[in-house]
């Protein structure tokens, strides 16, 4: 009443103010957002299938093989291909359609085959022989002078079976060089640089044992990609599939650590915010009675996950001497919550007499302040092990007994080797 019969005294009544979202709200939906989306990268990733892998196992001319004369005539223009189709997808099934096999000699097609679309199971290998007709003169001209090179082609659409599903269609653009030389002297008169394949040809012709003439070793058939890009293979970088799947498991590893560092969860952050002697303990000369007043502030620095603690141990030393303890019993600490643990401690009356002797004479004296406990973390509802926790700061206390300097917040620190006890 008496506010109303005197307005010039009254004071204004505060209006509550709406509640602004809390930052830490959009960090957590932020975190979520990524680690989803690194999930689902992941995820794209594993189920990306690679190319299949096309590979030139062996070549082989029969009217060149000086060992049976009876294919030594010229209407034999005959070109044996072994060509091996690999996938090597895991728990990723491949349909070939009709693969239209080239071959070239100096940029002109000397012949060409088709084989029959098929399906291949995951992690498998098939292999064809593949009879091409040959009939240019020019190819004939040069391997009669003991040396040529052929360019092998291969055109064809695939489609992958992906957990039940298949995919859409896939245009693949291989081809390979493949020399060939040839000895006329008989199987044992080859040039020493000519190595010989040391496998059995077991998927030749009924009544030819392994060919004279055939390529030196195993010829892989590049993928130049999509016919549609028209690239030149001259100005193509080769990456074969094993860079492929070195280059798919590093991006695997870096997703790995970011998802890692991003649920990984922080430890609790310790602060000594405010540290006192009581004037009466500081007079007290007789070393009795000693008391330190403290406010230990506790933050859990994490969104999405919580902290149980075990019961914390405070510990203030004075040299290597104990000059009080204190228990903090046992609490849970949600997500981006700070708690401030106000309290006291006894000092111990022998060690608080060198205290305030160190206070008269000196001005000033240094405090060392341990915590010892143990925590685990729940995130997303599962608990961690227990994590054990050992820090210690420097304490400057004035005479005045309070914490002297411009720094008056005192965070604590993983403890030194020197400071372990």
């Amino acid at each position: 009443m008496a506010d109303l019969e005197n307005p010039s005294k009254s004071v204004p009544i505060p209006q509550p103010t709406p509640e602004e979202p809390k930052p830490y709200l959009c960090l957590w939906f932020l975190q979520v957002v990524v680690v989803i989306g690194l999930s689902l990268a992941a995820i794209l990733l594993c189920l990306t299938p690679k190319s299949p892998i096309y590979t030139v196992t062996n070549a082989y001319i029969p009217t060149l093989d000086c060992r049976n004369s009876t294919s030594l005539h010229a209407g034999n223009t005959t070109i044996l291909l072994n060509l091996q189709f690999s996938n090597p997808n895991k728990k990723m099934g491949i349909f070939y359609s009709n693969i239209n096999i080239t071959l070239y000699y100096r940029h002109a097609v000397v012949g060409s085959k088709t084989l029959p679309a098929f399906y291949q199971g995951y992690k498998n290998a098939t292999v064809y022989e593949v009879p091409v007709n040959a009939a240019d003169k020019r190819l004939w001209k040069g391997v009669t002078n003991a040396t040529t090179g052929l360019r092998v082609c291969l055109e064809n659409v695939v489609k992958y079976k992906i957990l039940g599903h298949t995919t859409k269609h896939r245009r693949m653009y291989n081809e390979a060089h493949v020399p060939i030389r040839i000895s006329l002297r008989g199987p044992h008169a080859f040039p020493t640089d000519f190595k010989v394949p040391s496998v059995p040809y077991t998927q030749g012709t009924k009544g030819i044992a392994f060919p004279d003439y055939a390529i030196h070793n195993f010829i892989h058939l590049v993928d130049w990609g999509s016919l549609a890009t028209q690239k030149s293979p001259d100005s193509t970088p080769i990456e074969g599939p094993l860079g492929v799947k070195r280059k798919q498991e590093t991006l695997l590893g870096i997703l790995a650590i970011c998802l890692w560092l991003l649920l990984r969860p922080r430890p609790p952050q310790y602060t000594i915010v405010d540290f006192s002697i009581p004037q009466s303990s500081l007079v007290n000369k007789e070393g009795q009675n000693g008391t330190i007043l403290y406010n230990l502030e506790i933050e859990n620095p994490n969104t999405g996950s919580t902290i149980y603690y075990d019961d914390i141990f405070l510990t203030f030393y004075f040299g290597q001497d104990t000059v009080g303890e204190k228990r903090i019993p046992a609490f849970h600490q949600g997500g981006k919550i700070t708690r401030q643990m106000i309290d006291y401690v006894d000092g111990n009356p022998r060690v608080w007499k060198s205290l305030l002797n160190a206070l008269i004479s000196n001005a000033k004296a240094e405090l060392k302040a341990g915590l010892l406990t143990r925590i685990r973390y729940k995130t997303w509802g599962k608990k961690s092990k227990h994590h054990k926790l050992e820090l210690q700061g420097l304490l400057q206390i004035g005479k005045d007994g309070r914490i002297s300097g411009k720094k008056k917040k005192n965070k604590l620190h993983p403890t030194s080797k020197k400071w372990r006890r």
